[in-house]
């Protein structure tokens, strides 16, 4: 016998309501052990989250480090040079290179690795300080990008780099700003973000293709002077960073490919200063920091999660209430990057002992059922889709 609208509509809620109630599996956390060196705040991980690129500071050196469950932390150096200093800032989607910054005498050239050449130095734009900051890298490590001629303020330009083609300057986005800076790409290398500005004055965000140049990334709202994208997702779909709002609160932010802009909120509890640093291929799961304070002796903040249902919350409070995970005594001051399927998060914090540490959390993956059309949302929509199920038997 056909049930009536009012019992068929009590049932998909009931079945809703008890879905988005339930809680993720188990959850494990693992600090990453760099062989008694302290973590650094460049912490990136593959597509699948089982590469992590990170730097380590030991006796006041940095290395550039790769980690593996296999291999646990391994320093990246040139050949030439066994106990060459160096910072790693990037890795490719696939995990198979490393881009960063080595610490020769006499500058700071960019370093491509691979475990097939090892660390081999690629230099720097000409006609500037030898300071090289690469930030992303291709999945055939034929294209990196980051900042050239880099000064500390702000001084510096946007470029690409290939093997055959070597350093190629970007630009900026209008004739007047000194600074641009390329953070993503996509895993070919066709598409880079970054942002470019004028020290003090302004920053925005842009879009690089071979075609295009440089141009602007759409701008969000009611904003003061200063938008910046941060991460993107490796097939371009999703851009996530942070604006100042003209109230002075610094909001984290997702563009989509349409150009449409989501406003992420920021922690409730805290000082509103926060930034997104990277998303779930999906859109749906983005990693950052929030509650930023700094002064002329110390800086603070907390690692941010966000969700289209929940909205960004503390992840060690999730860690902690959602997954009953014990993490006495840690501070996680920044989720830095995610796995595709958002199953695996890394960032960096203060371990118990009070020593910087870099870390890695992995999460089951969230089995919602009441979200039938998956589109990271349990609202009337699934709802509806649920009724047009009933009805069709299936």
């Amino acid at each position: 016998m056909p049930l009536s609208t009012t019992v068929r509509a009590a049932l998909a809620v009931l079945s809703l309501a008890g879905a988005a109630t339930s809680t993720l599996a188990q959850a494990t956390f693992q600090p990453i052990d760099l062989g008694g060196a302290q973590g650094g705040l460049s912490v990136f991980c593959s597509h699948d989250g089982k590469a992590v690129s990170l730097s380590g500071a030991q006796g006041g050196i940095y290395r550039a480090m790769r980690w593996t469950e296999l291999d646990g932390a391994v320093a990246l150096a040139a050949p030439c040079t066994p106990n060459q200093a160096g910072e790693s800032f990037a890795i490719s989607a696939n995990g198979r290179y490393v881009a960063g910054q080595a610490y020769p005498p006499g500058g700071s050239p960019a370093f491509l690795w691979s475990a097939a050449s090892g660390l081999v130095e690629i230099g720097d734009m000409p006609g500037g300080p030898l300071a090289c900051w690469p930030e992303a890298v291709s999945d055939d490590g034929q294209v990196v990008a980051g900042v050239g001629n880099w000064e500390p303020h702000f001084s510096g330009q946007a470029f690409r780099w290939t093997p055959g083609g070597g350093f190629a300057g970007l630009g900026y986005l209008r004739p007047h700003y000194t600074y641009s800076d390329a953070v993503a790409m996509t895993t070919d290398g066709s598409v880079i973000v970054g942002w470019s500005g004028l020290t003090g004055v302004e920053f925005r965000g842009f879009i690089w293709t071979q075609a295009t140049g440089m141009v602007d990334l759409p701008a969000p709202p009611a904003f003061e002077g200063w938008y910046s994208p941060w991460g993107m997702t490796p097939d371009g779909a999703y851009i996530v960073g942070n604006y100042v709002h003209i109230d002075g609160s610094t909001i984290p932010i997702r563009w989509d490919s349409g150009g449409n802009i989501l406003e992420l909120g920021n922690v409730p509890g805290g000082p509103p200063v926060g930034a997104a640093w990277a998303s779930s291929d999906d859109g749906n799961v983005i990693v950052g920091f929030d509650h930023y304070t700094y002064d002329a002796t110390s800086e603070s903040s907390i690692a941010m999660i966000w969700d289209p249902v929940n909205g960004p919350r503390d992840l060690k409070q999730v860690l902690e209430i959602e997954h009953g995970l014990n993490l006495t005594g840690w501070t996680l001051t920044s989720a830095t990057d995610i796995s595709g399927d958002g199953t695996v998060i890394v960032g960096f914090g203060v371990d118990p002992t009070g020593a910087s540490a870099c870390w890695k959390v992995e999460v089951p993956a969230k089995a919602c059922t009441a979200d039938i059309n998956k589109d990271g949302l349990v609202d009337f929509a699934d709802y509806l889709e649920f009724l047009n199920f009933f009805d069709a038997g299936c």
